[in-house]
């Protein structure tokens, strides 16, 4: 079964925002799917530990 793209893209925004939630406020949860939109949802899903990395700017979110 083929998943179409732009579903795919959906899905994963959709895990992304729900696993940031808990850890951010809702405007900085917007900015961080703004900066996986950009940089990164083109990329393989193996990335994302990347994305997160790049997003954990204070000692806080790197725990």
């Amino acid at each position: 079964m083929t998943i179409n793209i732009s579903k795919d893209i959906k899905l994963r925004r959709r895990a992304i925002y729900t696993e940031l939630k808990p850890f951010l406020n809702q405007s900085d949860v917007f900015l961080a799917l703004q900066v996986w939109e950009k940089g990164y949802s083109s990329q393989p899903t193996y990335v994302l530990n990347a994305y997160v990395k790049s997003l954990c700017t204070t000692p806080a979110l790197k725990e």
